[in-house]
């Protein structure tokens, strides 16, 4: 007697992938909601704690794709928040995905994204100004080295382009025993430091060195050293009017 054989579509078999449009099915994978063999993962069954914070990583990921504009899977993430937040939808339905699907929005990827972007952005940093063999930078997004302010507040701040005015600070720094400004100094040279001050500041840090030493009986060649750090800061000021006339 021969033997009949029943063909079966395994397909049949297996659930029903979903559409775009379609609820939510929060029996496969969120993420990509699609049916495969892989195994789904799911923070609900988690044993390490705290339970559950595969949900609240994954939520701040989503929003952060979202917000660079890049999404690497076909989820609009707005489905996912029944309104107290994705991280309460997904912990309220148990949701599970695969382990590939997750992969494609890790930190490392955000990470890298959020630095192309980064990158991308026009530098506002600082403008750099040429007069004849001299230049300046004008930082205009740092604080004073002296005082902690931003630029806004005080004007353009400069950049420490001489060991000398490193040399005359850390000076004035000792002649006033101040300890606050000796710490700031002692890493490295300003230089190395990358050190921006408002020339206003300079100025009061050498003739209050100025003023310790007449108290104090300082030798009039050290009065003398300061004196003109301080011709120097001054001009330097001035160089960077081109409105300034410099026989005036």
């Amino acid at each position: 007697m021969s033997k009949r054989h029943l063909l079966v579509d395994v397909s049949m078999l297996l659930p029903k992938q979903a559409k775009q449009g379609d609820p939510i099915n929060w029996e496969i994978c969120v993420l990509c909601q699609k049916y495969n063999r892989d195994v789904l993962q799911c923070p609900a069954n988690s044993t390490k704690a705290p339970i559950g914070s595969g949900y609240k990583s994954l939520a701040e990921h989503l929003i952060k794709f979202h917000e660079l504009g890049q999404m690497l899977l076909e989820l609009d993430i707005n489905r996912l928040d029944e309104g107290n937040g994705i991280e309460a939808t997904l912990i309220a339905h148990c949701a599970k995905w695969h382990k590939s699907c997750r992969l494609k929005l890790n930190q490392t990827k955000l990470d890298r994204l959020q630095n192309k972007q980064e990158a991308k952005k026009p530098s506002t940093s600082s403008a750099v100004q040429i007069r004849g063999k001299q230049s300046t930078r004008i930082i205009t997004d740092c604080v004073c080295f002296f005082c902690e302010k931003p630029a806004g507040l005080l004007g353009d701040l400069h950049e420490i382009s001489t060991k000398k005015v490193d040399w005359k600070v850390r000076k004035c720094a000792l002649a006033l025993e101040d300890t606050e400004l000796i710490a700031k100094l002692a890493p490295a040279d300003m230089i190395a430091l990358e050190a921006k001050y408002n020339t206003k500041c300079l100025l009061r840090l050498y003739d209050n060195a100025k003023q310790a030493g007449d108290r104090q009986g300082e030798p009039t060649d050290h009065l003398r050293d300061i004196a003109f750090a301080e011709l120097v800061a001054y001009m330097e000021v001035y160089r960077l009017e081109e409105s300034v006339n410099p026989a005036s």
